[in-house]
């Protein structure tokens, strides 16, 4: 038998007005109200008589709340009237009691491991936050790679070639020897691809990057375009 608390009686009574109700025990009608009064004040009456009961009541003590929207006939439920009855501990068994206690206890002990989860995930978090901050070297590393890569491009004869045809200074001189082999003006050949493609400092640079990483697929590329 499904017992409830009063507020739970009292919500239920106010939406569906009821104001008309008997309390009793058992066989034993112990309280009603019968009068034409407003709902409000029937309500009242009724939390209370509950709780003046609750005073005197024993462990396991519960009633049984009759409501009505409308007296009751001697001829018993009238027509569309509306009718709840609800029972009420006035004091919790122990048995009950316990359980509820332990309910408790069980709520608290998932939700103090849901907290454990949660500060071990953040502390993680954290960890890894801090390990990538420490981690200097790795960054320094492909600093001084990148600064090796671009050193090697500007070292390169084909760069310094084309650097000194755009920093030339109106002179003609022939540039230096590159590996003991005198150097040609190939001021002429880059005028000329210049005009046809204003970028082609980038493709010279792919070319040299190609020489470097595969000399053997560079020397291919070049037969293929001295047969062409």
């Amino acid at each position: 038998m499904l017992t409830i608390p009063t507020k739970f009686v009292i919500d239920s009574a106010r939406k569906l007005n009821l104001s008309y109700w008997q309390i009793s025990e058992g066989n034993n009608e112990l309280q009603r109200q019968d009068e034409d009064i407003s709902l409000d004040d029937s309500l009242q009456l009724l939390e209370d008589t509950i709780n003046e009961l609750k005073d005197n009541a024993r462990t396991g003590d519960k009633i049984k709340v009759s409501m009505q929207s409308e007296p009751m006939a001697r001829t018993g439920r009238k027509k569309g009237m509306n009718l709840r009855t609800f029972y009420v501990y006035l004091k919790e068994p122990e048995a009950r009691n316990n359980q509820q206690i332990g309910n408790l206890g069980l709520m608290a002990e998932n939700i103090t491991l849901k907290l454990n989860m949660q500060h071990d995930k953040e502390k993680s978090e954290l960890l890894k936050r801090i390990e990538a901050l420490e981690e200097p070297e790795e960054e320094s590393g492909n600093i001084e790679k990148a600064i090796e890569g671009i050193t090697n491009i500007l070292n390169h004869p084909y760069t310094s070639l084309v650097m000194g045809y755009f920093i030339k200074q109106g002179t003609t001189a022939p540039a230096p020897a590159i590996n003991g082999v005198p150097s040609q003006d190939y001021s002429d050949l880059l005028e000329r691809i210049e005009k046809i493609d204003p970028e082609f400092i980038t493709m010279l640079n792919a070319i040299v990057i190609q020489a470097e990483k595969s000399p053997k697929g560079y020397f291919g590329y070049k037969n293929l375009l001295l047969i062409s």
